[in-house]
């Protein structure tokens, strides 16, 4: 893991690499303004309140319910407190709008400071000097701080892998080679099952007595159950995870040749849920 000098040592040294997936419309500031920032959200992913980080389009930044309950992730300040981020009903989405919704679903628990750490050190990302540099500093963070990626689609579009143009990774692309890099893999998901609609044994009304025969159930395909929970990816090796670093994540991107090495790679390397213990990592 990164102290503020080792990360900064780092940055330094591969900051052409970094330079080179600067988009056109983004204005950069001096390379320690950006190195600062970049610090504060990588220590902001680390330490995060929730044990997850959600990972999924642009839409997901603009669900005021989504940022209601896993807040944001920022190295300074969100495109909320900029006034830059619209939500679905096309309504600005501010600091304030955060506020008032915690402050009522806590009633007299709620303190200000709430909202702050909720827009600092939540689950979606939402840095309102985003780049893809900042964006690699999450995934670090993340990783470094053992954080589980869960991808909120359970159905991935090409284009959000893969940027034909420019034949490399698109950001989605970006942060699960990252991830399989540093080890982690897709949990499988777990064994559901449902009653079966066919069983002639009755379901008690309230109050009454359990029936006496067992409820025969039937099992659920496991693509339902994806499309459920949709896909959570979990380090497997503790110093794999801690031993990311910016350098070997750039050195993999760089070797990603096509689309396919993302589709066959960590979204089909899968570990069996039952078999995986949480707490060990």
């Amino acid at each position: 893991m990164y102290t503020e000098t080792t990360f900064r040592d780092e940055i330094q040294k591969i900051w052409t690499d970094i330079q080179a997936f600067k988009p056109a419309w983004y204005k950069m500031g001096s390379r320690d303004i950006e190195i600062n920032d970049a610090w504060e959200m990588y220590e902001h992913a680390r330490t995060s309140n929730l044990s997850e980080l959600l990972l999924g389009d642009v839409k997901l930044r603009s669900q005021l319910e989504v940022l209601n309950n896993f807040g944001t992730t920022s190295g300074t300040e969100t495109t909320m407190e900029r006034n830059t981020l619209v939500g679905e009903k096309k309504q600005k989405i501010s600091p304030a709008n955060v506020q008032a919704t915690l402050k009522e679903q806590l009633g007299k628990a709620y303190r200000a400071q709430d909202g702050i750490a909720l827009i600092r050190r939540g689950s979606v990302l939402n840095d309102g000097w985003w780049w893809p540099f900042k964006n690699d500093a999450w995934v670090i963070g993340g990783i470094h701080g053992l954080k589980r990626f869960h991808m909120t689609m359970a159905a991935v579009p090409d284009d959000l892998l893969w940027d034909t143009g420019d034949k490399r990774p698109r950001v989605l692309g970006r942060e699960l080679t990252g991830l399989a890099t540093f080890g982690y893999k897709l949990i499988g998901v777990p064994a559901w099952a449902k009653r079966d609609p066919n069983d002639p044994v009755p379901i008690p009304k309230s109050g009454e007595n359990a029936p006496k025969a067992p409820i025969k159930t039937i099992p659920v395909p496991a693509k339902d159950v994806r499309e459920a929970i949709s896909n959570v990816f979990a380090p497997q090796v503790k110093t794999t995870a801690t031993g990311a670093t910016f350098t070997l994540y750039y050195e993999a991107l760089k070797k990603i040749k096509g689309i396919d090495e993302i589709k066959n790679g960590i979204l089909k390397d899968e570990v069996d849920f039952e078999k995986y213990d949480f707490s060990k990592i």
